[in-house]
């Protein structure tokens, strides 16, 4: 049995009809309501995390960029 965690993604203000979060998982697809806390795989929270952290890493490099900064990546 795959093992669930609780997760719970934030509201997203700036876009008030961004209301989910669809995340796709060896053929299946999890529609994710946000505000909501809800039972997941722990696959998909980890991919959740990983999309995170990548839109984390991407802000800060076109942040560098517009800084006119070099990305040490």
């Amino acid at each position: 049995m795959t093992e669930k965690v609780k997760i719970r993604l934030p509201v997203n203000r700036e876009n008030p009809g961004d209301n989910e979060v669809v995340v796709g998982l060896n053929g299946r697809f999890y529609k994710i309501r946000r505000g909501v806390t809800v039972e997941v795989p722990r696959a998909v929270a980890l991919i959740l995390q990983q999309s995170e952290e990548q839109d984390a890493a991407t802000l800060e490099m076109i942040e560098a960029i517009r800084d006119g900064k070099q990305h040490q990546g």
